[in-house]
């Protein structure tokens, strides 16, 4: 009986898949060939395998803890959030309830009841936060790790602008949103306040942070509210807004 074609080394039947090295091959007429790449998770600067618990946090109230685990996602690797709550502390006064639970469009991801889109177009700062304010949104403001971790997901070979600037004070970095400037991730001598460098870049291949001029034309980071809402009417909230 003629056996069955297989690749060697590993072994494996025709069709089969395997990741090695942050690369997917699949088993195609006796040799492994690259299908994809990208199959391993970047966070702060290392390199996590798929299946990989990345980092655990606990809640300020010791019940709610969230962890960031490597996973494949079709042709990448994408860092995920779980949240978990282990323990019922407090007073409940009233069962958590939920409404329409949160979505983002397609091609955008959600974190933090927000969605996020890094947008393929390159435009200078002020020109991109115009597209982003078109598409319902604004530039994003990256004020926790999972929101970084989200961005550098989906663009981490190109350059992308953030909503980060000190155009209004100088060398006082904010948020185009408002938001509190509580987490940076600079880039090595950064930022350097050269005069003109008002608007932050995310670098590719690291993620880190770098101030430039904002007539530079890059790919930009986008966020806008989720659709739907989650509330809250009583005792613990297993929120996955848990900063990183």
């Amino acid at each position: 009986m003629e056996k069955a074609p297989k690749c060697k080394s590993p072994s494996g039947p025709i069709g089969a898949t395997i990741i090695r090295n942050c690369k997917k091959y699949e088993c195609w007429r006796n040799v492994w060939r690259v299908k994809h790449h990208r199959m391993c998770c970047h966070f702060q600067k290392k390199k996590f395998k798929i299946g990989s618990v990345i980092k655990t946090v606990v809640g300020d109230d010791g019940c709610t803890s969230s962890t960031l685990t490597c996973v494949e996602n079709g042709f990448k690797a994408r860092i995920d959030i779980s949240v978990q709550n282990d323990c019922a502390c407090g007073t409940t006064t009233a069962p958590v309830t939920t409404t329409a639970s949160p979505s983002c469009d397609a091609g955008w991801e959600y974190m933090q009841s927000q969605c996020y889109s890094v947008q393929t177009t390159t435009l200078a700062w002020a020109d991109a936060r115009t597209e982003c304010q078109n598409l319902g949104g604004d530039l994003a403001s990256v004020t926790t790790v999972g929101i970084q971790s989200v961005l550098f997901n989906l663009e981490n070979e190109e350059d992308v602008w953030t909503g980060g600037n000190d155009l209004s004070d100088s060398e006082t970095f904010s948020w185009i949103g408002g938001e509190d400037w509580t987490y940076d991730n600079w880039n090595t001598n950064q930022p350097n306040h050269i005069e003109g460098q008002d608007c932050v870049k995310m670098k590719k291949n690291t993620g880190r942070w770098d101030d430039v001029s904002c007539t530079a034309e890059f790919k930009f980071a986008c966020q806008k509210a989720a659709t739907g809402t989650f509330s809250n009417s009583g005792g613990n909230e297993p929120s996955a807004f848990i900063p990183f």
